[in-house]
């Protein structure tokens, strides 16, 4: 019993160094990642609360690119503002795998001509501010307008709508009922 613990160990800390020691080739270099849950134990021990001014820390240390694990799958984490609009615009880039979790939150002006023209009566904002918040966001990071009519369009806005999941979720998709 206690032979084949050992063993299994040994098996699981020779795959951890392997894949540790030699780093993928085409990666940027990042904090050392753990099996299973990735740099998330690097996230419980540092001094910053949110996630995004560890990953600045992460930034000037290693560079303004660099790779982290969230949980078994690698990402590559962009610091700099310029080259993450870079990247987000280049069409080399547009391999990105899907994403479970679309997280948009917006604080932003309301329309009020809309709103003047409905004569103080009640509205439905659901599909009222979104499509100007989405506009405004992909114009941000595309360079492009959208249509109200387009497929894609319509899809994103449900998804916001339809609320999130949980980033464990994404992380660890066998965790899904």
């Amino acid at each position: 019993m206690w032979a084949t613990v050992v063993f299994v160990f040994l098996i699981f800390i020779t795959v951890f160094f392997r894949k540790n020691t030699s780093p993928r080739k085409t990666f940027p270099s990042g904090p050392i990642s753990f099996p299973l849950v990735g740099n998330y134990l690097n996230l419980l021990f540092v001094k910053y609360i949110k996630m995004c001014d560890q990953f600045i820390e992460y930034g000037k240390k290693y560079s303004k690119v660099f790779s982290f694990t969230f949980g078994s799958f690698p990402g590559i984490i962009i610091t700099d503002p310029k080259l993450a609009k870079e990247a987000l615009c280049n069409k080399v880039f547009n391999g990105r795998p899907k994403v479970e979790t679309v997280l948009i939150g917006y604080k932003g002006l309301l329309r009020v001509e809309e709103l003047k023209a409905e004569g103080g009566l009640p509205i439905s904002t659901q599909g009222r501010f979104s499509l100007p918040l989405l506009n405004l966001l992909w114009q941000t990071i595309g360079g492009e307008r959208l249509e109200a009519t387009d497929d894609g369009v319509l899809k994103v806005l449900e998804a916001i709508h339809g609320g999130v999941e949980p980033s464990l979720v994404s992380a660890y998709p066998w965790f899904r009922a």
